[in-house]
């Protein structure tokens, strides 16, 4: 059974090199990334990788970060551009960023000059606080938020693209990483509210491999050096 499906992946991996070279690409790379990565400037940082790389065929999984290791020992993928690192001496993890977050509500209307300040505090104690878009901070978030605004009310809302778009409709606000927000605060659509009371968890963002795969390596170095 097992040298049967040895022989079908063979044989899968062979009609997959004959189709890349039909359509003109001269290698592959496969890449996960997790949800919270995908609603980001990350996008911008592939394409921009596939006109540097016209020949390399580029494929993308979306999984969650606690599924990226074993998408890479299953050789699944090449590289996984995760939230949490890998724990694995067979995997490379290499750190690519530490991102700063920030709370975010939606847009009021005003501009900055003449519009009204928008106080934390009060955005905290009267808005509905959607949290557990992300593997890590958010206990400590929690712990905080409770500390300062004892009236807060928490949501659980699992993605952050869904944390994002109720935030746009205005149903509630949200701490998120900086790069995940950056387009709708330079549209216009959402604003960031300075919390000098509590202190934001940092986000590290890491790039996991197996060790010593060279294509893997590579883009690796220019997803750095984007960054």
């Amino acid at each position: 059974m097992k040298e049967a499906e040895t022989l079908m992946k063979q044989y899968d991996g062979m009609l997959q090199r004959t189709s890349r070279l039909q359509q003109g690409y001269q290698s592959s790379l496969s890449i996960a990334m997790s949800p919270l990565l995908v609603d980001s400037i990350f996008p911008s940082i592939l394409r921009k990788y596939t006109e540097d790389e016209r020949n390399t065929e580029l494929s993308i999984t979306v999984a969650e970060s606690s599924d990226m290791q074993q998408l890479i020992e299953d050789s699944e993928v090449d590289v996984a551009l995760s939230c949490t690192p890998s724990n694995s001496k067979h995997i490379q993890t290499t750190l690519l960023s530490e991102e700063s977050i920030t709370l975010v509500t939606a847009h009021d209307g005003w501009d900055s000059e003449s519009g009204p300040v928008v106080e934390a505090l009060e955005l905290l104690s009267t808005h509905v606080i959607f949290t557990d878009h992300h593997p890590t901070m958010w206990p400590t978030l929690k712990r905080q938020v409770k500390m300062h605004a004892k009236a807060s009310r928490f949501a659980k809302v699992s993605q952050s693209y869904a944390a994002k778009r109720f935030i746009l409709e205005g149903m509630g606000v949200s701490f998120l990483p900086f790069f995940a927000v950056s387009r709708e605060i330079q549209e216009g659509r959402m604003i960031t509210v300075e919390t000098p009371f509590m202190e934001l968890p940092k986000i590290d963002l890491y790039a996991l491999h197996p060790i010593h795969e060279a294509k893997s390596e590579v883009f690796v170095e220019f997803v750095k050096g984007y960054l």
